[in-house]
């Protein structure tokens, strides 16, 4: 005896395919949706290639990180955020987010690894910058970031004082 299907089987098995597939493009719009509405960007997110702004590499390590953060707090009365990985001593986290800022939007993620001195660089980091948003004002903030390094008594929005003209 010869096995047959019902066509009603495999007309069921049509209409389940196509809610499948109606439920698996929902599924992937709401992940598109989430990840390009900046109200829920997560940190995750923020480290992804597409926020990336900027890759350099920082003379220094940690602890000079660190003081320099101590003084810009000092002098400025605010600072970024430094993070050590927990169990990695070779990476950290500098993290610029504005007060009150209620999701990553506006914030500045720099992901830094340590380097260790050898014969012909002294202590160094990479830092690779990420964020959501690149205008004009996130620059200044980036620039104003790196600057705390080289410079940590120069708080953001001072104004440079013109040179005195010589022989006066």
């Amino acid at each position: 005896m010869k096995h047959t299907r019902h066509p009603a089987h495999s007309l069921l098995s049509l209409r389940q395919a196509g809610r499948l597939a109606a439920a698996a493009a929902l599924a992937m719009l709401a992940a598109c949706a989430s990840s390009t509405n900046p109200a829920g960007l997560r940190l995750t997110d923020l480290r992804s290639d597409r926020y990336l702004q900027d890759e350099r590499i920082l003379p220094g390590s940690f602890a000079d990180l660190q003081k320099a953060l101590i003084t810009h707090e000092r002098a400025c009365g605010e600072s970024p955020t430094l993070r050590l990985d927990q169990g990695q001593t070779s990476f950290a986290t500098l993290m610029d987010r504005p007060a009150g800022a209620s999701n990553y939007a506006h914030t500045i993620l720099v992901d830094l690894v340590a380097y260790q001195p050898n014969h012909f660089n002294g202590p160094r980091m990479r830092a690779k910058t990420y964020s959501y948003y690149m205008d004009e004002a996130t620059q200044q903030r980036m620039r104003s970031l790196f600057t705390i390094l080289s410079d940590p008594g120069r708080c953001a929005g001072a104004v440079e004082e013109p040179a005195a003209p010589e022989g006066n």
